[in-house]
């Protein structure tokens, strides 16, 4: 059975050179030689014919693709789970979804073997929604289920951080039945991780779930990183390490809101530490 790395590339042509970091990340682990097959989908496939891997294959969304995607609520996210359901009708074996703001850091292809017998992949767990610890949004969502108790997701469920998905084609029921509840979900409480919740949900909910938060960095709150490598990338400049460069804000964050504020009040930002700046 063959094993797929699945990326999506579409929207604002500046995630152009977070996929270039991506890949760039991937060939410098494995080489010219991958043990998988890339398959990129994209609306924009003439921004990336330069960088990409020989053999990649290259699915081409076109617009009417992209509107039936979003769905009747318009809902950008939906997209991912529609293009991971369209590459398991397409293609026959074992999957791994990326977003492209990640970074590569050691093999992955280890995971294969634990998607294939019937394992699932995520880039990280963020704890059941419930949880005091649990990131503020994930607890209003646990409210949210537990106010609407038809929707048939437990409160206490495990949220996972969907910018790694490990599936099979074999998946394809499970993966409409992750666009039909947030097509239900979405015009009930409209917030950009229903997409996340569903996936959560139907491939993570009592499942053999692994996670690769040390093999794949994924900066999802890192987004000013894209406007880092596109001055780099243009400029043929040496490339920040994407885990250097997000240090100041991380280290901003860190902070007591009073600090942030005091430190504000006199120009003070994490910003200014960063490249480019």
């Amino acid at each position: 059975m063959s094993n797929y790395l699945l990326f999506l590339f579409h929207g604002n042509a500046e995630y152009e050179y977070e996929l270039r970091y991506a890949i760039d990340s991937l060939t410098a682990i494995y080489g010219t030689k991958f043990p998988f097959q890339i398959i990129i989908y994209t609306d924009q496939a003439q921004l990336i014919s330069d960088f990409i891997p020989p053999q990649t294959i290259i699915r081409e969304i076109n617009t009417i693709e992209l509107t039936e995607w979003k769905g009747k609520n318009g809902f950008v996210h939906r997209i991912k789970a529609c293009a991971i359901l369209d590459a398991c009708t397409k293609y026959n074996g074992n999957f791994i979804y990326f977003d492209t703001d990640v970074k590569f850091k050691s093999k992955i292809d280890s995971f294969f073997q634990h998607i294939s017998t019937k394992g699932r992949l995520f880039h990280t767990a963020e704890g059941k929604m419930n949880e005091s610890k649990s990131p503020k949004l994930n607890q209003k969502i646990s409210k949210f289920l537990k106010n609407h108790p038809e929707v048939n997701i437990s409160s206490e469920a495990e949220m996972y951080n969907c910018g790694v998905i490990g599936f099979k084609s074999t998946d394809s029921e499970l993966i409409q039945k992750v666009i039909d509840k947030v097509d239900e979900m979405f015009p009930m409480y409209p917030k950009h991780v229903m997409e996340q919740l569903s996936f959560s949900w139907y491939l993570g909910h009592q499942q053999n779930v692994k996670t690769c938060e040390n093999e794949v960095y994924h900066y999802w709150n890192f987004k000013e990183f894209k406007h880092i490598l596109k001055f780099e990338y243009k400029l043929s400049k040496a490339i920040t390490d994407v885990e250097l460069a997000i240090q100041p804000k991380l280290n901003w964050e860190s902070k007591s809101a009073w600090h942030r504020n005091i430190l504000k009040l006199i120009g003070k930002n994490y910003k200014q530490k960063m490249p480019l700046q």
